[in-house]
């Protein structure tokens, strides 16, 4: 099997997977019975840490429940344990289930006593065995360790793991929920054509995009965390440098670095942001002469690329899997063998993870 093939069809095989967790929503209001808390505090990293900034923006504006989000190395060493509140819930993210802070820190929060639980690959893994409450997100041992399917994959199951919550406690009712839960299903419909539109509009910018030295993802609102995940995605798998920013942060400071090798990408999902990028993409073809894009969740006729999706809610991770595949065919075409870390000697040098025995 070739990489293309394999990648390919790990992305393609996304809307299956999210179906299967879907169908399996019953586990969370079932481990979840008595649950309680007000606010919820998300401990992860890279990927894991975007599909929780994906989740933030539902979870407050649509189920009432305050989100903060943590690195495990910063949440574990600069915690304040005076600052413990029994009112949070504490979710740890873990897709390979075996990174070694956020193993302590699930035991620091353990013993004072807070409700801890656990997002993971494998329930047999030490982060999973540590947490009170654990879920499988349900990416199925993902065989790429530039994560797709478990970027998709950890964000649904937070969508279902903080759903049941609201649900516990009363912030939404049943029918609301059960809206919620079809709207999710109907990513399955959604993602298939948003890899079609990825692939023929590649095919169109291929030569242009192998040619940029550096990229630049700027979004806004929920579409903030899939630029700091396309940005995570293309920087690790092509590789190129990247970097990413709330949309209106981009023009102020970083503006100064722009050049005409660069290209830039904008995600925009209301008018007040769309008529901002079209500002900021009006200067970077005029003025910069630099290659840019404009993503938008509104039907247009313009040079905008309209991203289809029937959710107003989850419409986030039709974005992301855009970005997948765009990325992958960059990386393929640039010759990255995507396999294989650039570095493998680095785990000489440090080691995250603990042992599974």
């Amino acid at each position: 099997m070739t990489q293309e093939q394999s990648m390919l069809e790990v992305i393609q095989n996304i809307p299956n997977q999210i179906l299967k967790r879907l169908q399996a929503s019953g586990e969370f209001s079932q481990k979840l019975t008595g649950v309680t808390q007000d606010k919820v505090l998300i401990v992860a990293s890279g990927t894991s840490y975007n599909a929780a900034f994906t989740v933030k923006d539902f979870t407050e504006k649509k189920l009432g429940l305050p989100v903060t989000i943590d690195y495990p190395n910063h949440f574990y060493h600069h915690f304040n344990e005076s600052l413990y509140d029994e009112r949070t819930l504490y979710v740890f993210v873990s897709q390979g289930g075996t990174t070694k802070t956020v193993l302590e820190t699930i035991e620091k929060v353990n013993n004072l006593g807070g409700v801890t639980v656990s997002l993971t690959e494998s329930l047999a893994t030490p982060i999973a065995k540590a947490a009170k409450i654990s879920f499988e997100i349900g990416s199925e041992k993902e065989p790429f360790i530039f994560r797709t399917a478990g970027y998709s994959l950890t964000a649904v199951t937070l969508y279902l793991t903080l759903l049941a919550v609201a649900l516990e406690k009363g912030k939404i009712t049943k029918p609301e929920w059960a809206d919620f839960y079809n709207e999710l299903v109907g990513l399955k419909k959604d993602l298939p054509e948003v890899m079609t539109l990825a692939e023929e509009w590649y095919q169109k910018n291929q030569d242009i995009l192998l040619s940029r030295k550096a990229l630049f993802f700027a979004g806004g609102g929920s579409l903030w965390p899939i630029a700091q995940e396309a940005d995570i995605k293309f920087m690790e798998m092509i590789p190129i440098f990247t970097n990413s920013f709330e949309i209106e942060e981009i023009i102020h400071g970083p503006q100064n670095c722009f050049n005409d090798s660069m290209g830039f990408f904008f995600l925009v999902e209301n008018k007040m942001d769309e008529e901002k990028a079209v500002s900021i993409d009006s200067f970077i073809k005029k003025e910069v002469g630099a290659f840019s894009q404009i993503l938008t969740t509104t039907k247009t006729d313009s040079e905008m690329l309209y991203i289809a999706s029937k959710s107003s809610n989850f419409h986030s991770l039709v974005f992301m899997t855009f970005f997948q595949v765009v990325g992958f065919k960059l990386a393929t075409d640039s010759g990255r063998n995507l396999t294989q870390k650039m570095y493998p000697q680095i785990d000489h040098y440090i080691n995250k993870t603990v042992e599974v025995k």
